[in-house]
């Protein structure tokens, strides 16, 4: 029966052989990959790292394929059968075979009919064919062995270094570290906002963040009867949001009185002073005269109709006599103080220490403050 099977077991065999063969590669690429691993940690020279991770891997794959053929893939008659049945011959080999002792007329039968579809199987349709499973795997492994023998050998080299069982790590000193550029990054400044009398500071008043960074938005609020003047640091706007802080720093919102002029009082007091006041110098006569026109006369060039009244007199005189500034007799230069640029000089002076600069701006809100009364 070993004749019928003679060419079909050549083409099987064959396939036998290779099949050995792909799972040696894998089985030995695996070894070659756990030498080289280990050799890894080892301090050996780069010839024995090749010679030993490469050697291993090879005689696994040639003892593997020796074993695998005569223990798993060698063709048998019956496996010769099964895999002559697979090519559309309905168990007719493996039926064949079961039989072959068996000299009944239905068994000779039956061998006969096998023989006869055995000649329409052409022994080059018992192809090898290796599945997609073992290509992936035979690749895998094969990557796996070459990459860990090349980083063995590397590390072999000095080429790149790995720590080993026997090495310790000295933690470095800290004195000898260059400073965290990260640290600097994170240095941090602080604002506070304060409220003077009369008013209060709406929003965060005391702010901690990043160098350089940018404050929350604060708004100065008066309390009724009051408006806001200025911030101790010469900002005239009531909302700030200060930004790009390098430095820490306080600020007071200035608060001043918030005064309406009464018109019908002061057309009274001018009316006053032009009745009272004769040609140059009236104004004087007027302070010093008892309401008597005839008395009046004394000191001026006016006549005695024209300083008639003790109401208009009186009212020039108190003029002066309430602010004290009158210079020339004409003009009141309480009001002509320009607050603005003695804002600005106060602030520019750097002679002067923050808290210095605080205490006269707070001064000079309080003379605008009388000014804007008088």
């Amino acid at each position: 029966m070993e004749g019928i099977f003679k060419e079909y077991y050549k083409r099987l065999n064959r396939n036998a052989i290779l099949k050995s063969v792909c799972l040696s590669v894998i089985f030995g690429s695996g070894v070659n990959f756990l030498a080289a691993f280990i050799m890894l940690f080892c301090d050996l020279s780069v010839g024995v790292v090749l010679g030993l991770s490469i050697g291993a891997g090879v005689l696994a794959m040639g003892c593997a394929a020796p074993l695998l053929y005569h223990f798993k893939f060698k063709p048998t008659l019956k496996s010769m059968a099964a895999a002559l049945d697979r090519q559309g011959l309905e168990e007719r080999m493996v039926t064949m075979v079961e039989l072959e002792n068996d000299d009944s007329n239905i068994a000779k039968m039956q061998r006969e009919n096998a023989v006869k579809k055995l000649e329409n199987v052409n022994p080059k349709s018992l192809r090898f064919v290796l599945p997609t499973v073992a290509v992936v795997l035979i690749s895998v492994a094969f990557i796996l062995g070459v990459s860990m023998t090349t980083v063995s050998t590397l590390s072999a080299a000095d080429i790149i270094q790995m720590p080993t069982e026997n090495e310790t790590e000295t933690p470095p000193d800290d004195s000898d570290l260059p400073d965290d550029p990260e640290e600097e990054e994170k240095e941090t400044v602080s604002v506070l906002y304060e409220a003077g009398e009369h008013g209060r500071v709406e929003g965060e008043l005391f702010q901690e963040f990043e160098k350089g960074g940018t404050a929350k938005a604060v708004t100065a609020i008066p309390d009724e009867g009051y408006v806001f003047s200025f911030w101790s640091d010469g900002i005239f706007t009531a909302e700030r949001q200060d930004q790009n802080v390098m430095t820490s720093f306080s600020v007071t919102a200035i608060f001043a009185k918030e005064v309406v002029p009464d018109e019908g009082e002061e057309g009274e007091g001018q009316e006053g002073g032009n009745e009272g006041s004769g040609q140059e110098g009236g104004s004087q006569q007027g302070s010093g005269g008892s309401g008597n026109g005839q008395e009046g006369e004394g000191g001026g060039d006016g006549e005695g109709e024209d300083g008639e009244g003790q109401g208009g007199g009186g009212a020039s005189g108190s003029t002066a006599e309430d602010n004290n500034t009158v210079i020339d007799g004409t003009t009141d230069y309480h009001n002509e103080i320009d607050y603005d640029a003695a804002k600005d000089e106060i602030l520019k002076d750097d002679t002067l220490s923050q808290e210095e600069k605080d205490m006269l701006l707070k001064y000079l809100a309080t003379l605008m403050e009388d000014s804007k009364e008088n």
